[in-house]
């Protein structure tokens, strides 16, 4: 006579963890750190980066100009599957404003300044000092009339490139 048993396995679906990454993002070099989160909060994973510059707990120090691909991962394991979710960094470098013109000119006379380091044509400007003898306060060129000597300043910030000024 043949023996015969039976055995039964149930195999339970695990539903994946939902991953919502942060958005693709660029910061100015020397920004302060970021810390990543992924969504939705709590979730137990990893942050890996190309070229590695984030740490595990997803702190993010834009201390070097570059494009990085950040990975989330979640573990697979006993009540989830692994999931991995990404985003892109990109570091840029601030903008370098240099001033050109003449340096020295005649009392009521006037000389154009200029920012001569046009970083991004998504740019902004801000001159100053106020009420200092300038045609205008938020141009890349400016005329200065001013009636005693005078420092002028220009701020450039430049989209995803930061802020720095030159006088």
């Amino acid at each position: 006579k043949n023996c015969e048993n039976t055995d039964t396995m149930l195999i339970n679906i695990i539903e994946p963890a939902t991953i919502k990454m942060p958005n693709d993002t660029f910061v100015c070099i020397k920004s302060p750190i970021l810390g990543l989160q992924a969504m939705p909060p709590g979730l137990i994973g990893k942050w890996t980066s190309v070229p590695a510059k984030v740490t595990p707990d997803g702190k993010f120090d834009p201390d070097m100009e570059g494009t990085y691909t950040l990975t989330f991962t979640v573990a697979g394991g006993d009540k989830t599957c692994e999931r991995k979710g990404t985003m892109v960094i990109i570091v840029n470098p601030l903008p370098k404003p240099q001033i050109a013109g003449d340096n020295k000119i005649c009392l009521k006379d006037s000389t154009t300044l200029m920012v001569t380091d046009l970083s991004s044509t998504l740019t902004t400007y801000a001159w100053g000092p106020p009420d200092s003898g300038l045609s205008d306060y938020d141009k890349s060129t400016v005329k200065a009339s001013p009636t005693q000597n005078t420092t002028y300043t220009v701020t450039v910030t430049a989209y995803g490139s930061g802020t720095t000024t030159a006088t």
